[in-house]
């Protein structure tokens, strides 16, 4: 399964125990097999690195990097998407995906998962798509 994560369920993974972070055990397992651009890794990274998030130990973030370079795959995005005009940064999800053949966006947030479903690919929760594992 090709499954596309927004950078909320990232940054949840990160700092917190949880259906996010049991979802990244289940991607390091090999059940399922996570895809993402560098767009949504450079908002990850000015997100996580947010006064708000300063609490969070630096070292455990520097390992996360490492190990999201390490086990997903990179998906090289060409096409521009304009789907969600409220705020077009969420089209980057859905464009990683398209590009990536995801069969399923993970994500939190509700411009996302008000589509439900778009050019064929689900758009779900974490606990949703724990369910299916």
């Amino acid at each position: 399964m090709r499954v596309v994560v927004d950078t909320n369920i990232l940054i949840s993974a990160t700092g917190w125990e949880g259906n996010e972070r049991e979802l990244i055990h289940h991607a390091l397992n090999g059940e399922i097999s996570i895809l993402i651009s560098d767009e949504i890794l450079s908002e990850y990274l000015e997100v996580i690195h947010r006064d708000k998030f300063s609490f969070l130990d630096r070292k455990k973030i520097k390992r996360f990097i490492l190990l999201l370079l390490e086990f997903c795959e990179v998906i090289e995005v060409k096409t521009k998407v304009n789907v969600i005009t409220s705020d077009p940064d969420d089209n980057m999800v859905l464009a990683c995906a398209k590009e990536g053949n995801a069969d399923i966006i993970v994500s939190g947030n509700a411009h996302l998962l008000d589509l439900m479903k778009w050019s064929g690919i689900r758009i779900i929760t974490c606990s949703e798509l724990l369910k299916e594992i």
